[in-house]
């Protein structure tokens, strides 16, 4: 039985040894350096799949410096009168009313920074995936 070909490039493997008839079951696998010198053979699913989760992880990552580097302003009534009435009359009830106003709004800020990110995760995921496909 034939070794398989060391491949360094994956774009290696539609040679003409796959279209020969002669490549044997093992040659979609991609020969890769471990850190021990040993060498490890991988499947090009999995290389796909890490390309892809790759691209995820630093998809999200960019997006959430984008979104949560940008301030989001919520106006709230209800918070505005919350605050007056906490500085004309400050008691336990007004600061109650208070801190149950500023929890909603930073639930709202939370929740549309999360919002942005995953749109905008989303938005550049695509635009970067759309560059393998460009012919």
């Amino acid at each position: 039985m034939k070794n398989p070909v060391p491949i360094n490039n994956p774009s290696q493997i539609a040679g003409d040894e796959l279209f020969a008839g002669n490549a044997d079951h093992n040659s979609n696998l991609v020969e890769r350096e471990s850190s021990g010198g040993k060498s490890q053979w991988t499947s090009m699913t999995q290389l796909v799949t890490r390309k892809r989760l790759f691209r995820v992880i630093v998809s999200l990552v960019i997006a959430a410096v984008i979104s949560f580097a940008v301030p989001v302003f919520v106006s709230r009534p209800a918070l505005t009168r919350a605050v007056s009435e906490y500085v004309k009359n400050p008691n336990a009830i007004t600061e109650a009313t208070l801190r149950e106003e500023k929890n909603k709004v930073s639930s709202e800020i939370l929740v549309t920074h999360l919002t942005v990110m995953a749109v905008l995760g989303c938005i550049i995921l695509v635009c970067w995936s759309a560059r393998d496909f460009e012919g």
